[in-house]
């Protein structure tokens, strides 16, 4: 029952202002514009006689208007049907009024995506999962055929001896019974060497306050019953999970216990334990140390959502070096690994290492992630045992993935191979398709929050207004220069530090309020005040880091600079002569 009315509620915000003009979803804009008339000339204020119906009318007549100012543009009528009047909200603020209208849709149909998938999951939904295991070791290993085959026929045999090794389906359903407590069922499906089994495990989970949840499974396929409980504190995590069999045959339970703790409180670096006990006893023990570059750790006010993202998509992220140890089944090994994710990419590269009595061990890991819900991955298992790549695609719950043996011998020319094809495809995309975009998403977004910025402080009208009223004395400044030989600005611009051809629009020409503030042969502008506050300037890139160029005129000998914003101006200098 709580399904149905959430979706009642949602239903409800969503038809408010078709109810209004008693139109159905499907209403064209010419219908919408005709009911709006017509309702406009029944309702409107004027035409009412009494005090009572005037002020009923004129409540009436704002609903129709406001009705209509959504309902008749198709891009605010989209976002109504998809998120209702918090969507609206959304739209309207000063962060998302500065993003560009291509980028403001795509952003409402990701959301819209997301709002579906929701309403599935109240129903029921939740997701499942697709692993193909394959055996392609006749791809990289030696022919077993006749030497004497031709190279088409080699290929041909090479690709006929690919088999599929392990085969697995996992299906999982989740119901929320309250805010505390959610059901879900996951039934799997292995085919492994020509054996099929399956499982079906029930689970309850509950929780009992905001720091500990607790996990109840029974499971009907194998019989099995299995207890987890998990504890978050600021800085720690402690989970156990106690599982035996319903008929008791193993004498022992397996217990797992797992420990994460923050060491310091204004810092990141992090410990791990991993202890289980059972049929296959494994301990670990990591320490992890992660670091954020880009942006502060803990920004005080957050980053604001409409500064414009970079055009490299390099310069906001994490790094993080884990090292520790390990004994699986009592045998030893030495874990190392690094990492770095790009957030603006939603990239993720990372390299691990392994060393143990079998030898060494290394994975290479590439991940991308274009939304949220939305991820692909590759890696390239290189072991004593072999050498396997693997592949991952996941679509909010739906994951499928593929583990390729291409080896089973230690072999770094395929491993090696695996890891330089992705990379290589991944810098030709990155340089050819994807900095090109970002780049011009970055110049779209700093042009529309120009123009929202204009709009709402109506600035441009006031500089060029400052502007004219600066020439008289621009001029008599220039005259009362060049006639003692002293600063003369030829030419000056301020704007964004961006040199590509997109971005000469960026730029303004702050000429005549730099000469007017000459005085006695010299100008400063101090360092902590802001450039665009002077007179005759304005922010014609906001949020992107600007420069000021000036090439100027002392004692008849040209002068070039090009002075950051955060640095003070001091003209004129020695170091600025152009020879």
């Amino acid at each position: 029952m709580e399904g149905g009315s959430s979706k009642d509620v949602r239903v409800a915000e969503t038809d408010f202002y078709y109810s209004v003009l008693n139109l159905p979803r499907t209403a064209s804009q010419s219908e919408i514009t005709e009911r709006y008339r017509a309702l406009s000339l029944i309702f409107h204020p004027d035409r009412q006689q009494d005090q009572r119906s005037k002020e009923t009318a004129t409540k009436k007549f704002l609903e129709i208007q406001k009705a209509y100012e959504v309902l008749s543009d198709p891009f605010l009528r989209e976002v109504y049907d998809a998120l209702g009047e918090k969507g609206l909200a959304v739209i309207r603020s000063p962060q998302f009024r500065s993003i560009p209208r291509d980028e403001a849709k795509k952003l409402v149909t990701q959301l819209k995506g997301e709002i579906a998938f929701e309403a599935l999951r109240e129903k029921g939904f939740a997701g499942g999962s697709l692993t193909c295991g394959i055996d392609a070791v006749s791809l990289c290993g030696p022919y077993l055929g006749s030497q004497d085959d031709p190279l088409v026929r080699r290929i041909l045999n090479r690709f006929e001896d690919v088999r599929l090794l392990t085969f697995a389906l996992r299906h999982e359903v989740q119901k929320s019974i309250n805010e505390s407590t959610d059901l879900s069922g996951k039934a799997t499906m292995t085919l492994d060497g020509g054996k099929l089994r399956n499982t079906l495990v029930g689970t309850v989970r509950h929780q009992f306050s905001p720091r500990f949840t607790s996990e109840f499974s029974v499971g009907v396929l194998p019989q099995l019953f299995q207890f987890t409980g998990i504890y978050n504190e600021a800085g720690t995590t402690i989970s156990a999970q106690v599982s035996t069999p319903l008929a008791f045959r193993t004498p022992v339970p397996s217990v797992k216990l797992s420990i994460s703790r923050q060491l310091f409180r204004h810092r990141l670096e992090t410990a791990a334990l991993e202890v289980d006990v059972g049929r296959r006893p494994h301990f670990a023990f990591n320490l992890v140390f992660p670091k954020v570059f880009g942006v502060n750790a803990v920004p005080e006010e957050g980053r604001d959502p409409s500064v414009p993202p970079s055009s490299s998509g390099l310069k906001i992220g994490t790094t993080h070096t884990l090292i520790g140890f390990a004994f699986d089944t009592f045998l030893p090994k030495l874990v190392a690994e690094w990492g770095v994710t790009f957030a603006e990419l939603g990239v993720q590269l990372k390299v691990a290492l392994e060393l143990g009595l079998e030898g060494l061990g290394c994975v290479y890991t590439g991940k991308w992630s274009p939304r949220p819900a939305t991820s692909f991955a590759v890696a390239s298992h290189l072991h004593p045992t072999g050498v396997v790549f693997r592949l991952d695609a996941a679509y909010y719950e739906q994951q499928i993935t593929m583990p390729i043996v291409l080896s089973t011998e230690y072999s770094p020319g395929p491993a090696l191979f695996t890891a330089v094809l992705p990379s290589t495809a991944f810098v030709l995309g990155y340089h050819y398709i994807i900095k090109p975009r970002r780049r011009k998403q970055r110049l779209a977004s700093i042009r529309a929050a120009r123009q929202a910025l204009e709009e709402e402080t109506g600035m441009g009208r006031e500089r060029e207004a400052v502007a004219g009223l600066l020439k008289d004395a621009a001029r008599k400044s220039k005259q009362t220069e060049t006639s003692k030989g002293g600063l003369v600005i030829l030419e000056a611009s301020w704007g964004s530090s961006e040199k590509e051809d997109g971005a000469r629009d960026l730029v303004m020409d702050v000429t005549v309020p730099l000469q007017a503030l000459v005085h006695s042969s010299q100008l400063y502008i101090p360092s902590d005040r802001t450039k665009s506050n002077i007179r005759g300037f304005s922010d014609p890139a906001p949020f992107a880091p600007k420069v000021l160029h000036v090439r100027y005129q002392f004692r008849g000998k040209t002068h070039y600079a090009e002075i950051p914003e955060d640095m003070p101006v001091v003209l004129p200098l020695a170091e600025h002569l152009v020879e």
